[in-house]
């Protein structure tokens, strides 16, 4: 992500350079100080080194003079920029916001531009919208604020987190109950493990090949979509029988998770219960 405009500031300082325009500091600005006669002043985002589009749904803007403004896109298809909203009231010195965006465009570039002939000047700019990556399987794809400039640790806006201006998974939720604890990341991770203790009777089988079959066990959090499932035993009677996970099928169903059909095999029979030390890991939205 990277910020430009059409011009970064009096006279090539730093006083009025776009990244004011994005500090969450109104009494600070970017500007474009000399008026554009033949042409038009602009601010914007660049999502494309990110290789994230964004269809931005809401903008706040803080001016420092009031103008009239467009929302534009750039389409990469046409080579050009395309305008979404136009005539947008910004009134100078005050917070405006506005839902924009009624097609719901998806575009690595934004922009913000300035009527004709006029002196380009902005306090602040957020703009809030929805993500799209491919490659971010599980992404929860709701409103989001997009960017705001920061220079310490962690960000929370709508309920999503930022580190160092990138998206950032923390925990958001963990605990244990009866069948075991979990940890639940706010990217849409989720972990659970636990121990569980399974009988000694049951085995079928003869010689040295014994089967426990029709066990299952219930998840200590509920998953969206079937986790990935990990076991391994542990069985006092190792000399005896040495029971050893050998099959399972994983389920979600409405409210809870389970684990269904696990099945065990040993070369024999003991007296004694044994342990399944398990782990699953998933998406919980």
């Amino acid at each position: 992500m990277s910020l430009y405009a059409s011009f970064n500031g009096t006279l090539g300082t730093t006083i009025y350079a776009p990244e004011h325009a994005f500090d969450g500091d109104i009494s600070t600005m970017w500007m474009h100080d000399i008026a554009g006669a033949f042409w038009r002043t602009w601010i914007g985002l660049d999502f494309t080194g990110h290789n994230v589009a964004y269809c931005v749904k809401q903008m706040r803007i803080y001016q420092a003079t009031s103008y009239d403004l467009e929302l534009q896109y750039y389409d990469e298809d046409e080579h050009e920029w395309v305008t979404t909203d136009s005539d947008i009231d910004g009134t100078g010195d005050d917070w405006v916001e506005l839902d924009v965006n009624g097609n719901d465009v998806f575009a690595y570039k934004w922009r913000l531009q300035f009527p004709m002939g006029t002196v380009g000047g902005l306090k602040e700019l957020e703009l809030y919208g929805v993500p799209y990556n491919p490659l971010m399987a599980g992404f929860n794809k709701d409103n989001e604020k997009i960017y705001e400039l920061s220079d310490d640790g962690l960000r929370i806006f709508n309920d999503r987190f930022f580190m160092n201006n990138n998206q950032a998974a923390v925990i958001i939720d963990q605990g244990s109950n009866d069948n075991g604890s979990y940890v639940k990341w706010s990217n849409g991770l989720q972990i659970c493990w636990g121990s569980n203790t399974f009988p000694s009777e049951g085995w079928t089988g003869s010689g040295d090949k014994w089967y426990l079959t029709g066990q299952s066990l219930t998840l200590p959090a509920t998953f969206d979509s079937v986790p990935t499932f990990f076991g391994t035993t542990q069985d006092a009677s190792i000399a005896a029988r040495s029971a050893k996970l050998a099959n399972f099928v994983a389920r979600v169903n409405v409210g809870t998770s389970n684990v269904t059909n696990i099945a065990f095999n040993g070369w024999g029979t003991a007296s004694n219960d044994f342990i399944l030390h398990w782990l699953a890991i998933g998406w919980w939205k």
